[in-house]
């Protein structure tokens, strides 16, 4: 991180804005040079409560430029922070979602609200290791990702 605190770095801010606890104060950042990508697990483990509350976090402190909802696969590619709908269900696969990530928005910063409860792939591609952060809804996921940036919402 740099420690220059007249000039933080994007990923030390991003972070602080994570780890804010209550009580929080709603304020949109806006990035010059990168838009968060909101990747929403939305699979059969993750409930409803845990899925509207992990979005109107991000959604109240970032600037969203895309929303990418995926259970097994990804079902909708959202331009903006406009979502209306859920299409919800399934088995979880962050497979699809890290190949669309590595080839669409490899310098973008990625916000992956999920459970973590997820065996495959094995591994975060590393082309986009150093600006994906897992935001986890459980106290629970699977250990293999808790060797990458994370939070616990």
């Amino acid at each position: 991180f740099n420690h220059d605190w007249n000039k933080p770095d994007e990923e030390m801010v991003i972070y602080l804005n994570l780890t804010r606890k209550i009580p929080f104060i709603p304020t949109r950042m806006e990035y010059s040079t990168h838009g968060i990508v909101l990747v929403v697990d939305v699979s059969t483990s993750m409930s409803l409560e845990e899925i509207q509350y992990g979005i109107g976090i991000i959604k109240s402190r970032f600037n969203i430029i895309k929303i990418i909802t995926h259970a097994l696969q990804i079902y909708e590619i959202i331009e903006g922070d406009n979502l209306t709908y859920l299409k919800a269900g399934g088995d979880t696969s962050y497979r699809e979602v890290f190949d669309y990530i590595v080839k669409h928005h490899p310098t973008d910063w990625i916000i992956h609200i999920t459970d973590g409860v997820c065996l495959e792939p094995e591994f975060l591609p590393k082309e986009i290791e150093n600006n994906y952060i897992f935001a986890f809804t459980s106290n629970s996921p699977i250990q293999r990702w808790l060797k990458y940036k994370h939070v616990f919402l």
